[in-house]
Formats: structure tokens, C-alpha cells, sequence
């Protein structure tokens, strides 16, 4: 039963990667206004990252439960029920700033809950770790446009705190 909690969350992880791989691709194709070039080299560098990331979750993932735990029907569910959500924040950097944050939020309850049942191998734990690292940096890169600066101050000051 807890094996069948994990494959979810796992899987659940890797819906909201490749629906953040969608829309910042989807993003860098329709940026607009100044700075344009800047901000579409800004999605670039992001979705770019984002295919081996989701690649090595996904084989982690069939690994240890299974082909069944990456159906494509259950991800495709998940991706759209998240690219929905985030349709309803204004603003091209304030969207991808909420997936951003959506992304850090579910790998931290990971790296929370996952040491209780046993599941949270070493290779687990490292890539967690290193996908947190790595999107705290787009964090940053996406804060240092408009609105979103004060977005992502507030979130970064929140994880300090809690840290």
C-alpha cells in the first residue's frame, strides 16, 4: 500500500515536470513586448533543462514500480489538470513563476515523507535534492522580471524561514 502512495506521488511529480516543460516551451514561443529577446532566451534555458530531468524521474520511477506508474493517460490527466490551474494567473512570468513554486513544494513534502516508508534511496534522494537546487535557480532567474521579483522574494524568504 505505501509502495502504491509513493509510485503516485512520484508519478504525480513527474506530471507537474512535463507540464512545466509545456509551458515554459509554450512560454518562450509567445513572449512579447521588452524585454523579448531576454525573456524568450529565459524560457529557452528553462524547458531546455528540463527533458533529461524529466527522463532520469521517469526511469527512477519504472524501476522500482513498474511501467504501469508512468501511464501516459494518468500523466497526461495530471499535466492538464495543472496547465489549468495555472491559466488562471495573469502574466506569462507569473505563470511560470506558480509552476515553479508547485515544483518546489512537491519535492520538499517528498524529501519529507519519503525517509517514514523507506522508499527514499540514495540516487532518489540526490536527484530530489539536485531537481530543488536546480529550480531555485530558475526561481531567481524568473523573480528578476516585474512582478514577479516580489513573488518569488516572498517564496524564497518562506523556505528560509521554515529552513
Amino acid at each position: 500500500m505505501k509502495k502504491q502512495a509513493t509510485a503516485y506521488k512520484l508519478a504525480s511529480l513527474l506530471g507537474l515536470l512535463r507540464a512545466m516543460h509545456w509551458l515554459h516551451w509554450t512560454s518562450h514561443w509567445t513572449v512579447e513586448g521588452d524585454p523579448f529577446y531576454g525573456d524568450h532566451l529565459l524560457f529557452q534555458r528553462l524547458y531546455e533543462a528540463m527533458p533529461d530531468e524529466i527522463d532520469g524521474l521517469a526511469e527512477k520511477i519504472v524501476a522500482t514500480y513498474g511501467v504501469g506508474a508512468v501511464n501516459p493517460v494518468a500523466q497526461a490527466e495530471i499535466m492538464m489538470s495543472l496547465l489549468r490551474r495555472w491559466e488562471t494567473t495573469q502574466g506569462i512570468m507569473a505563470k511560470a513563476l506558480v509552476a515553479e513554486q508547485d515544483l518546489q513544494r512537491a519535492v520538499g513534502a517528498l524529501l519529507t515523507s519519503l525517509p517514514a516508508t523507506g522508499e527514499l534511496s540514495t540516487g532518489l534522494g540526490n536527484y530530489l535534492e539536485d531537481l530543488l537546487d536546480k529550480h531555485e535557480t530558475n526561481l531567481y532567474l524568473l523573480g528578476q522580471r516585474g512582478r514577479g521579483s516580489k513573488l518569488a522574494a516572498r517564496y524564497l524568504q518562506s523556505k528560509s524561514r521554515c529552513a
